[in-house]
């Protein structure tokens, strides 16, 4: 994926919810030169990880 394209993916897809917990953790896990930009990157690729976990979870409730 090309910078371009990263910075029209937005957390608009994920769920407020699920945005604000992956941007917490991102802001902990946080380096010390790391810019917005890179930390606004993590929480994304965080929430899109979470989402799947749900995603996952939900299947495996509704099978049994």
């Amino acid at each position: 994926m090309t910078s371009q394209n990263i910075k029209h993916k937005s957390n608009r897809d994920l769920e407020p919810m699920v945005s604000d917990k992956a941007l917490n953790i991102a802001q902990g896990i946080k380096q010390a030169n790391q810019t917005k930009t890179q930390t606004k990157l993590v929480a994304q690729g965080i929430g899109k990880g979470i989402e799947l976990y749900k995603k996952q979870q939900n299947k495996k409730t509704t099978r049994h």
